[in-house]
């Protein structure tokens, strides 16, 4: 079942295969531009393998993209020619990584609350005569 809120792997996955499609390239053809092998250019797509962010850039040469748009979306800056960093972009990954981290923990806490109420009501109703 394909999740309503895509996540970023998934977008940068769908912006690099309609980019790689718009041109008419296969996945040979763009892994032979970027020297990997066909299957990561699947496995990126498919948002498989978390390298791709590290090979935006190349991705992105490759495609004859704006980077900022391959990760981001952002199709005015893009056309705007604003352009960022690897770094930037790793910064800006790296914010976001913290921010899914810190709602994972948010909910493993609500787990355990939920847990503890579980418990303590399937002890009040084995007490029950």
């Amino acid at each position: 079942m394909t999740s309503p809120h895509p996540t970023l792997l998934e977008q940068i996955g769908r912006r690099m295969k309609g980019a790689r499609l718009e041109r008419g390239l296969t996945r040979a053809e763009l892994a032979e531009r970027l020297d990997v092998h066909p299957n990561t250019i699947r496995n990126w797509e498919e948002a498989r393998r978390s390298t791709i962010a590290a090979s935006a850039q190349q991705i992105a040469e490759a495609l004859e993209v704006d980077e900022r748009w391959l990760v981001s979306g952002d199709a005015e800056a893009a056309q705007a020619g604003v352009e960022d960093t690897t770094t930037d972009i790793i910064v800006a990954l790296t914010e976001r990584l913290r921010d899914v981290q810190r709602d994972v923990a948010d909910l493993r806490e609500g787990q355990a609350v939920l847990r503890e109420r579980v418990a303590v009501l399937e002890s009040q109703a084995r007490a029950r005569p």
